[in-house]
């Protein structure tokens, strides 16, 4: 594994604020853009948040802590920002070395 390819860690909140909310699975597939499928998926592999019991103690349902949602949507887009800022670097040090005519 590349160090482009670390997984960065998940942040999990400790507590919520007054503006945390909890968001269905429909929610948080909507929000990132994301299928479901593959939101459960990413759970799975500890690559997403992990959702929270809601509802009565025996219930099924479940959700996700949005600032934890939010969390992850913007340490993708540090990632993308270190591979840009990477591929930029290789590029100027291939131009650099390419002979002139």
């Amino acid at each position: 594994m590349s160090e482009h390819d670390e997984k960065p860690a998940i942040n999990y909140v400790q507590s919520a604020s007054p503006a945390t909310r909890v968001w269905r699975l429909e929610t948080v597939s909507e929000i990132t853009g994301v299928e479901p499928g593959t939101i459960k998926d990413l759970v799975i592999n500890h690559d997403f948040p992990k959702p929270i019991k809601i509802g009565r103690s025996q219930g099924r349902a479940v959700g996700w802590v949005s600032d934890e949602v939010m969390t992850w949507i913007n340490q993708r887009i540090e990632l993308r920002n270190q591979r840009i800022q990477s591929s930029k670097g290789n590029a100027a040090v291939a131009n650099f070395q390419q002979p002139t005519s």
